[in-house]
């Protein structure tokens, strides 16, 4: 007959050996990343990517002049376009993602919401036959 002392340390020994069934285990792997059922969803960003992501287009929207039907379109609109860049951007400017990631992001979220504002506020081809030939300088 085997004492406590004994089935405990033979169940902790089986648990480090088969990391899958250890609770302990499970919870050190979750601690350091965002769980694998959220990445889909988030796109493989952080939460705290898109809280400030977020939060700077929010704040750029509420210390703008342009009306609430605009950033209704410019506030998601700039942020689609933060996702889409930011990668791209660090890799084109050879940046670690981990430090950097998140500020390119701010700054990209920063630098589209009056593009946005430009492309909500187009009323038909011909506006932007305008600004391509401002643009050209013809």
């Amino acid at each position: 007959a085997q004492t406590l002392i004994q089935l405990r340390c033979e169940l902790f020994a089986a648990s480090v050996a088969n990391p899958h069934r250890s609770t302990i285990a499970m919870r050190q792997r979750r601690a350091g990343s965002m769980p694998d059922r959220w990445k889909w969803l988030l796109f493989g960003y952080e939460p705290p990517f898109w809280a400030l992501m977020l939060a700077t287009a929010l704040a750029r929207a509420a210390l703008t002049s342009e009306t609430p039907r605009s950033a209704l379109f410019t506030v998601p609109g700039s942020i689609v376009v933060s996702v889409a860049l930011t990668r791209a951007i660090l890799h084109f400017l050879s940046l670690p993602a981990d430090p950097y990631g998140i500020a390119v992001g701010a700054l990209v979220v920063l630098l589209c919401q009056p593009v946005m504002r430009i492309v909500v506020g187009l009323k038909g081809v011909s506006d932007l036959a305008e600004i391509i030939r401002a643009w050209r300088g013809k």
